[in-house]
C-alpha cells in the first residue's frame, strides 16, 4: 500500500518533479521522479529507468492490461523492464536540486516502518556538478518529456562525456536519433541541439550527432566548436505520449462525433490515479 500526497498535482499537469529519497527507496538512490510510463530514480553518477511492460493480448472484456492480469487472483502488479544509465569514466559528482516547491511528501510503504518516510522535499531541477572536469549536467522536465543539457565549462573537453546504457536488448541510431530497445519498451534520445554564444548572447549553432559504440552513446561535433566558449548540449529523452495521468495508464478507444469532437476511453492503474483534462 503507497500513500503520497497529491497536492499540486492537478496545477503541475504534464511537468515532472524530483522527490528526495528519506528511506522510501533504495539507499543508493537520491531522487525520484514519476514518468508517464514508469519511474526514475536519479543516483550520483547515473540514472535508473523502470518503465511498464506493454504487452499486446489478451481478452478485450477484461478491461486491464493484459500483463496486469492474473484469471486465479485477478490484478496483480504490472511487470517492468529496467535499465541503468552511467556516465562512464565520470568523477564523484554531486547532485544539487533546485527550484523547491512549497509542499512535501509522505510515503508509508506497506507494515515496515523503515519504508515510511515524511516531509520530502520537491525539487524542479537537478544539477549534477562536475561529472567530468568543467563538465555539469542540468535536469529537468519540459511539457511531460525529461530534459537534460550538458553545460561544457571553456576549455572542458566535450568528447569525454560518454553515455553507458545496461541491460539494453539493443541500440541504434536512426534519423539522428538513438534508440534504447528493453525487453518491452523503449526510449529515444533526440538528435542533439548544441549551441555557443558571441559575445552579444546570439547562439551560434553547433552541428552535434551521436556516435554509438558497445551500447555507449557520445557526442561527435561535425564541424568542430571554439574551445575557448561555453557549449550547450541540449538532448531530450522521449518514452511515449503522455496521455493525462500522473500514473500508469493504456489507451484502448477513440471515436470522434459529428461536430469533430474526440474522445478517446482507457484505465489508469496506481494510487496516485488522477486524471487531468
Amino acid at each position: 500500500m503507497l500513500l503520497v500526497s497529491l497536492v499540486a498535482w492537478a496545477q503541475q499537469k504534464s511537468t515532472f518533479f524530483f522527490v528526495e529519497n528519506k528511506g522510501q527507496w533504495d539507499s543508493e538512490v537520491l531522487f525520484g521522479a514519476d514518468l508517464p510510463e514508469g519511474k526514475l530514480y536519479v543516483k550520483k553518477n547515473g540514472l535508473s529507468y523502470r518503465l511498464t511492460n506493454i504487452i499486446a493480448g489478451g481478452d478485450p472484456h477484461d478491461h486491464v492490461h493484459s500483463s496486469d492480469y492474473d484469471h486465479s487472483h485477478g490484478l496483480r502488479e504490472p511487470s517492468f523492464s529496467t535499465v541503468d544509465l552511467a556516465f562512464k569514466n565520470s568523477s564523484n559528482a554531486q547532485v544539487v536540486p533546485s527550484k523547491k516547491h512549497r509542499e512535501k511528501y509522505n510515503f508509508y510503504l506497506g507494515a515496515d516502518q523503515s519504508k515510511w518516510a515524511e516531509n520530502c522535499s520537491v525539487y524542479d531541477e537537478l544539477f549534477f556538478v562536475g561529472v567530468y572536469q568543467g563538465i555539469d549536467l542540468r535536469m529537468y522536465g519540459n511539457e511531460g518529456a525529461i530534459k537534460y543539457d550538458w553545460l561544457v565549462s571553456e576549455n572542458a573537453d566535450a568528447s569525454a562525456i560518454t553515455l553507458k546504457y545496461g541491460e539494453a536488448t539493443e541500440i541504434f541510431l536512426e534519423d539522428e536519433c538513438a534508440f534504447i530497445g528493453l525487453k518491452s519498451a523503449s526510449i529515444m534520445e533526440k538528435k542533439p541541439i548544441s549551441y555557443q554564444k558571441d559575445e552579444d548572447g546570439n547562439k551560434l549553432m553547433i552541428e552535434t550527432c551521436y556516435a554509438l559504440k558497445d551500447n555507449e552513446l557520445s557526442y561527435v561535433f561535425t564541424e568542430g566548436y571554439d574551445p575557448n566558449k561555453a557549449l550547450i548540449i541540449d538532448p531530450e529523452l522521449v518514452f511515449s505520449t503522455f496521455s493525462g495521468s500522473v500514473s500508469n495508464n493504456f489507451g484502448y478507444t477513440a471515436c470522434f462525433d459529428d461536430e469533430g469532437s474526440l474522445y478517446s476511453g482507457g484505465i489508469v492503474f496506481g494510487s496516485s490515479s488522477l486524471l487531468v483534462v
